[in-house]
């Protein structure tokens, strides 16, 4: 068998032997052993055979990664081969949290996510873009970790769907779980053992996983449907009809609209297809509301709306008939009572001679008092005209 493609490779936790002449010219230039490996034949590791001159020569730069003190570490030591730490396994892989950003078949980004965590071993390096040509990718500029919506041909997915491709790669000192090396086509996820996968932290259906031994790169397909909830691809929801927007009055408590939002002629539903959130819509002003794609629908518009100041709630009473005990000018208090006023008070009289303040007035034979309530940035100015007759004893 021709191994010579054979880059890296992982021995598997429990194998004991390694024979001689085992991975005699198969192109590894690195490989993990773990610590069950006791006996490591001649030449097993790290070495190409030299048919004409019947030698063997060394692998260059060949490293290994093994346990300090094992087995592998000995052979390593013997035959001058760089060792490491052995790999860490990737055995999960959350297609979200791992990739930089999704990208659809129109060539238009319907999401982003976040950058690669360092601790999860994946990589986004740049990948061969000539590794695409089987399959009909609009973009091709990607990198691997970074997924593109693909249309599968009839020799890929015979049922012929949509499905995002995600290329992903490992960093140095990181390896995949070995079940994963097994599988050169696509299979389902569901049988690749150790293996786990994730979508926004939840689990995906309809996933295929296939390994690309050359590029040591895991090359996983999702059935398109597990994105809308996920990413609002779809229709922009500002090319949508929205009506029954009215202005509203100050009355202390935050202010809503019962609206109607059509696109072409179907009509939205709330809470399904848009959500509704508001700014500044408390106080007297211009207030804003937000709609937001769902589902299907993407993307938001802003609309805004009035609220008036309310009405002031200023009352005023006055004692009709007051008695004053002579004709000079003494104060009556409690002539004009004021409650319940938005903004400053003042008083006005039609006599020059009487004065008002704080409700109180001086002694006249009849004055018209006129309170006035300047209001503020929630209710209007308000004025009131009473009139207070005096009788002197």
């Amino acid at each position: 068998m021709d191994c010579s493609l054979l880059v890296n490779a992982a021995i598997c936790d429990g194998v004991e032997k390694i024979g001689d002449y085992a991975f005699l010219s198969t192109g590894l230039n690195s490989v993990s052993v773990p610590d069950s490996v006791t006996k490591l034949g001649s030449y097993c590791l790290g070495y190409n055979e030299n048919k004409h001159l019947y030698n063997y020569s060394p692998v260059d730069n060949f490293r290994i990664y093994c346990s300090n003190g094992s087995a592998a570490a000995q052979y390593a030591n013997n035959n001058s081969f760089a060792k490491e730490a052995p790999k860490k396994v990737i055995n999960h892989i959350d297609l979200t949290a791992d990739t930089d950003k999704l990208y659809f078949d129109t060539a238009k980004t319907i999401g982003s996510v976040s950058s690669v965590p360092e601790n999860t071993g994946i990589a986004t390096e740049g990948c061969d873009k000539g590794w695409a040509d089987t399959l009909f990718i609009n973009r091709y500029d990607y990198k691997i970790g970074r997924p593109i919506a693909v249309h599968f041909d009839e020799q890929i997915s015979a049922d012929n769907k949509y499905y995002i491709l995600y290329i992903v790669s490992v960093r140095e000192g990181y390896e995949f779980v070995n079940s994963c090396k097994k599988h050169l086509s696509y299979t389902p996820l569901s049988d690749i053992e150790g293996l786990t996968l994730s979508l926004n932290g939840d689990s995906a259906t309809d996933v295929y996983f296939s390994y690309n031994n050359y590029f040591n790169e895991l090359w996983i397909k999702v059935a398109y449907y597990n994105f809308k909830t996920n990413y609002n691809e779809g229709e922009e929801i500002s090319g949508a009809k929205i009506s029954g927007i009215k202005a509203k009055t100050y009355n202390g408590k935050a202010q809503t609209q019962s609206v109607t939002v059509k696109y072409g002629t179907k009509t939205l539903k709330n809470g399904t297809d848009y959500t509704v959130s508001y700014k500044n819509n408390k106080n007297a002003g211009t207030a804003t509301m937000i709609i937001t794609g769902k589902g299907t629908y993407k993307g938001s518009v802003k609309k805004t709306f009035k609220i008036n100041k309310a009405n002031n709630t200023m009352t005023v009473t006055n004692k009709k008939t007051v008695t004053a005990n002579s004709k000079k000018a003494t104060t009556i208090k409690a002539a004009v009572t004021v409650k319940k006023a938005q903004g400053n008070v003042t008083y006005k009289t039609d006599n020059k001679k009487v004065t008002v303040k704080n409700g109180a007035m001086t002694i006249a034979n009849k004055v018209k008092v006129t309170v006035t309530a300047k209001g503020n940035a929630n209710y209007n100015k308000l004025a009131k005209t009473v009139s207070v007759k005096v009788k002197v004893k």
